[in-house]
């Protein structure tokens, strides 16, 4: 799951969303699905906004790729928040 910040323009947040594609296919990842929640509110602020633009994106990939996508992640200004569960299928 990635929250994106919630007033950046349709074409900004776009190429948010290609970028975390890009690099989840740059370290051996395959999206097989994405979940577009859209605008919703904070129980509490964070970095000042009460709102974000959630996304949930389903990939797999090596366990090992898993260090770099967080520290791309982490890099991204125009991310909130993101988290990275590990699913057993």
């Amino acid at each position: 799951m990635v929250i994106i910040k919630p007033l950046l323009p349709d074409n900004v947040r776009m190429g948010v969303e290609s970028k975390i594609i890009e690099t989840l296919e740059t370290e051996d990842g395959k999206v097989t699905k994405t979940d577009v929640w859209g605008k919703k509110h904070f129980a509490y602020s964070i970095e000042k906004h009460v709102e974000g633009y959630y996304i949930v994106y389903e990939f797999e990939t090596n366990s090992d790729q898993i260090k770099p996508i967080e520290k791309s992640l982490k890099s991204n200004k125009e991310i909130l928040r993101f988290l990275l569960i590990k699913s057993e299928k």
